[in-house]
């Protein structure tokens, strides 16, 4: 018989914050002194824009316009908009997983995938893109999936297909609840130190990298804010860089990335969860879900 369990689906009455309220409160945060790398960057704290940046503190409008999807790929049947377990006065977006789901083309489909362009990041060198999950309780990871995070150049830059004009950075959890930043980018492009990015960094010259690996856990039953802070290279150079957060912690930084090769940039996020991996060994066992809430883009230069 199969599990399922998700929150109550009723509409509730939402009373929103002001944008400045949100700017000094929820998403201006510094990483903590406290790392798991041995390199810290030269700075932590990342100044917002208020006209540079996009904020939804819940999905009260029960829609996804605000985000501006671009392409609605797979799993609209998936998504909810539901009342937050922990606040019941807000809503959220839920995503669910039936049983026997894995990797978008597999025999059912579980998850959602589309691409969004909330903000013009046609100039932005570097950008922060932040939210909060919940993994319901008792979520059972089996081998992994992929959680949202954003990409570059043009769209499918994952899935190994060839990203020497592309990139991206999603968030992907593994066994256990083991957490850790999968990107897609010109890997013949990189430095050594790469491969070599603590604690653990899996480096995989046909698919994605599995960076710093095990940084961090998700947790179930609780929200945790993940927050990831890209910033391209110059052209020719290994300068670019990136940041990870849990909760306002430190838990990735590496300054010696080409993210591009080419004269690409920044589009947008890709807004991707599902349970894989490529065959049924990563298949989840019984329906589950995942909930979203606090998207954040911002350009911070």
């Amino acid at each position: 018989m199969r599990r399922t369990s998700s929150p109550p689906t009723s509409r509730p009455t939402i009373t929103r914050a002001s944008s400045a309220t949100k700017t000094t409160t929820t998403h201006a945060k510094t990483a903590s002194a406290t790392t798991t790398t041995a390199a810290a960057p030269r700075s932590t704290r990342h100044p917002i824009s208020l006209a540079k940046s996009l904020y939804l503190e819940d999905f009260s409008l029960r829609s996804l316009d605000s985000l501006r999807v671009t392409s609605d790929r797979y799993g609209a049947s998936n998504r909810a908009f539901v009342s937050d377990p922990i606040n019941r006065a807000r809503t959220v977006l839920q995503v669910s997983y039936p049983a026997g789901s894995f990797s978008p083309s597999g025999p059912i489909v579980g998850g959602t995938g589309f691409y969004a362009s909330p903000i013009d990041l046609t100039t932005a060198n570097s950008v922060t893109f932040s939210y909060d999950v919940y993994f319901m309780p008792d979520f059972d990871f089996v081998l992994g999936g992929k959680l949202p995070g954003m990409y570059g150049g043009h769209e499918s830059c994952s899935g190994g297909r060839d990203s020497s004009t592309c990139f991206s950075s999603r968030f992907m959890f593994r066994t256990n609840g083991a957490g850790e930043l999968y990107v897609y980018l010109d890997f013949s492009a990189q430095v050594a130190g790469f491969c070599k990015v603590p604690p653990k960094t899996i480096c995989n010259p046909s698919y994605g990298t599995s960076m710093g690996r095990g940084a961090w856990m998700f947790p179930t039953g609780r929200w945790i804010t993940v927050s990831q802070t890209v910033t391209l290279n110059t052209l020719g150079k290994r300068d670019g860089s990136v940041l990870v957060t849990v909760d306002g912690v430190q838990k990735i930084f590496f300054d010696q990335i080409a993210w591009r090769t080419t004269n690409i940039g920044f589009i947008g996020i890709d807004f991707e969860t599902f349970f894989g991996g490529s065959n049924s060994d990563w298949a989840t066992p019984v329906d589950q879900y995942t909930l979203y809430k606090g998207i954040a883009l911002t350009i911070e230069q």
